[in-house]
């Protein structure tokens, strides 16, 4: 099975790649938290992923340059952000919530209800503009409803051109800086035990492969 990679830098990140790992049990992932400076994000961890020979890969981030923001960009041509002031809406609250490292909490629901009755309904969709707003898509789509507004989520354009493969797909993490907050919070939204090791440039380092090899 071809093996996919997701990069991080934030708890934003953490949410993301939760979602989407969730969402498509069916493919492998190599996670890499690596909490950069934007300039450095993309292009080391791109240049990263094709040394490992990973298939598709996201440098997920809210890198205005990032992967991110190139899907939001499409899936806004047909509808109304969600972000910060500069968006259709400003959800700045729920925002902190994800930075906080708090957003998988019961309580959020709330704060999403109120933003749905809001929104005005112009019969446009409402697009998830910040990473980390993917984990909780059904719940965004839930509070949109009785207005009758779908939710779109740019990750869903990015998952979608990947086929589904029928098998059991499986998780690699590692990190360039240790952050046990991070491991604790990815292993809490995936709801099992994670481990991430450490990042090494050569696969026998990182465990992939025998040192013969």
């Amino acid at each position: 099975m071809e093996r996919l990679g997701i990069a991080i830098k934030d708890k934003a990140g953490i949410y993301a790649a939760a979602a989407v790992i969730r969402r498509r049990t069916d493919l492998s992932f190599t996670v890499l938290y690596d909490p950069a400076e934007e300039g450095d994000f993309y292009e080391k961890n791109k240049s990263r992923f094709r040394a490992m020979k990973l298939g598709p890969s996201l440098c997920l981030s809210q890198d205005p340059c990032g992967d991110f923001s190139a899907l939001v960009e499409k899936a806004s041509a047909k509808g109304r952000t969600l972000g910060y002031r500069h968006h259709d809406l400003n959800t700045e609250i729920a925002a902190h919530t994800v930075e906080d490292g708090l957003f998988h909490h019961s309580y959020v629901l709330e704060i999403l209800e109120a933003y749905g009755a809001r929104f005005e309904d112009d019969g446009r969709e409402a697009v998830l503009a910040l990473l980390g707003y993917s984990y909780r898509r059904d719940d965004f789509a839930r509070a949109f409803r009785p207005k009758g507004i779908a939710v779109v989520d740019p990750l869903d354009l990015w998952l979608d051109a990947i086929p589904e493969t029928g098998e059991k797909g499986d998780c690699r993490f590692y990190w360039t800086v240790r952050d046990f907050s991070m491991e604790r919070l990815m292993g809490e939204l995936l709801g099992e035990e994670v481990r991430f090791r450490k990042y090494y440039s050569h696969p026998w380092l990182r465990g992939e492969a025998s040192k013969k090899r």
